[in-house]
């Protein structure tokens, strides 16, 4: 779903300071990036007897909080250590047939992971 690469590209985003960051600071992380989707109309749903419910902020907490701990498990040490050029961070990443579009660093774990789970995502360079 794209708001889940949305949600995933938020916590790329935020990867280096949630993994500086103590526990309490990663609780504020995790409820900003809530907050910025909430801001842009987007929510966190479950499902529950056949039909989508939208779960509360300790809910939505803890999956972000699973977003973290999947990118850090599937981030190695090699990836941290490359230095990538201007024009190689330079790209977009956009689901067919979707209205939604955003910039994203083709070798981030969001992207290789978007494009494993869901074969319908193209990288376009701007």
């Amino acid at each position: 779903h794209t708001g889940n690469l949305r949600a995933l590209h938020l916590v790329e985003m935020h990867r280096t300071e949630y993994e500086r960051a103590g526990k309490f600071e990663k609780t504020e992380i995790a409820e900003r990036i809530i907050q910025i989707i909430h801001e842009s109309l987007g929510r966190f749903l479950k499902w529950e007897n056949e039909g989508w419910v939208e779960v509360d902020d300790t809910v939505a907490r803890a999956k972000i909080s699973h977003f973290f701990r999947h990118v850090r498990s599937k981030t190695s040490s090699k990836d941290d250590k490359e230095v990538s050029t201007k024009s190689e961070q330079s790209s977009v990443v956009k689901r067919i047939g979707s209205p939604i579009e955003w910039s994203l660093d083709e070798s981030t774990e969001a992207v290789k992971l978007a494009k494993q789970r869901y074969p319908g995502i193209v990288a376009l360079n701007e």
